[in-house]
């Protein structure tokens, strides 16, 4: 079975210049087909030892194309082990496992912000007046 390398990578879709805000406000998936780009130019086929997989996530949750395809590919394999219900089954795990992948991106997002902002600031009152201006 030949040796494949996963290179995770999560990009926010409005950077703050001119042309990305514009191409990730007109296009659906824009931060992440531009991180699998990169990736791929970075790991070109055939310039490596081995496969490397470009997995690109938007902060927000966006699965790159090459991810979402390689989840699927994955889950249908494992369903292909059961007698019946496979497609159901194929679904059901890629569902499962891009929730699990999502709750973990959403998790380091929030770690990431309480690192900038500081724990002295999310103590008391401030951590309250942080949550309701977060909600909205």
């Amino acid at each position: 079975m030949p040796r494949l390398y996963v290179d995770v990578t999560v990009r926010h879709s409005v950077p703050g210049d001119a042309p990305r805000l514009s191409t990730a406000a007109c296009q659906d998936g824009a931060a992440a087909r531009e991180a699998e780009a990169d990736k791929r130019a970075r790991y070109p086929d055939g310039r490596t030892p081995y496969r490397v997989l470009p997995f690109a996530l938007e902060t927000f949750g966006r699965f790159g194309k090459t991810a979402l395809l390689h989840l699927r590919g994955l889950a249908k394999q494992q369903a292909q082990r059961l007698e019946e219900g496979g497609a159901e089954a194929a679904s059901s795990l890629t569902l499962r496992w891009g929730c699990r992948l999502s709750v973990a991106l959403q998790r380091a997002n929030a770690t990431n912000v309480r690192r900038a902002i500081g724990d002295d600031v999310l103590r008391g009152v401030q951590k309250q007046e942080l949550a309701s201006n977060v909600a909205g």
